[in-house]
């Protein structure tokens, strides 16, 4: 069996402050968030090494980079993509895997990633906002935005990036927090 293009794609989260995520929670999401990615690739790995070229793509978070207050524990899962990504990327080359992964910044489905009204994928709308007005853009990005960036990473056009992590937030990390 062969196999060309392996997309983790997981997510869960549990809002939670610091103090009071219990340890339960905790492993439940970097279980969910980090180490279903490392398995599936692993486990994977003989028919990606078959196909004679592959792709890994990880779907990652930009909460994995600059951490999220209420999301501590998803923030450390989506973070520990970024170095499995790098160490992959590399040790999987000799075999012509390439390993990238994509960090999403507020995603949700739409044609112009504005919710429609009453619509929200946030248990707190107001916080959804205060995302939509941090980024320079001025809207969530669109899911079919992030499929896109992953067909062009699972795609032959993309031979040459291994290991990279390409950033789809409409321009929100791109700015000093609190500048603005």
């Amino acid at each position: 069996d062969t196999l060309h293009v392996l997309f983790n794609n997981t997510v869960l989260t549990e809002p939670a402050e610091f103090e009071d995520i219990s340890l339960e929670d905790w492993s439940r999401q970097i279980a969910v968030n980090l180490t279903a990615p490392f398995l599936c690739s692993q486990k994977l790995l003989p028919a990606l090494k078959a196909a004679g070229g592959a792709a890994i793509i990880h779907h990652g978070s930009i909460d994995g980079v600059l951490g999220n207050p209420t999301l501590a524990a998803y923030s450390a899962a989506k973070g520990g993509l970024q170095p499995l990504t790098h160490v992959m990327g590399h040790r999987l080359a000799q075999h012509d895997i390439r390993v990238n992964c994509i960090n999403t910044g507020l995603l949700r489905s739409g044609e112009d990633g504005i919710p429609a009204r009453g619509t929200t994928l946030s248990r707190n709308p107001a916080d959804e906002q205060r995302k939509i007005q941090a980024t320079p853009l001025a809207r969530a990005g669109r899911f079919e935005e992030s499929a896109e960036v992953a067909l062009y990473l699972a795609s032959d056009e993309s031979s040459y990036i291994n290991g990279s992590v390409i950033t789809l937030d409409g321009g929100r990390t791109g700015l000093t927090p609190g500048t603005f």
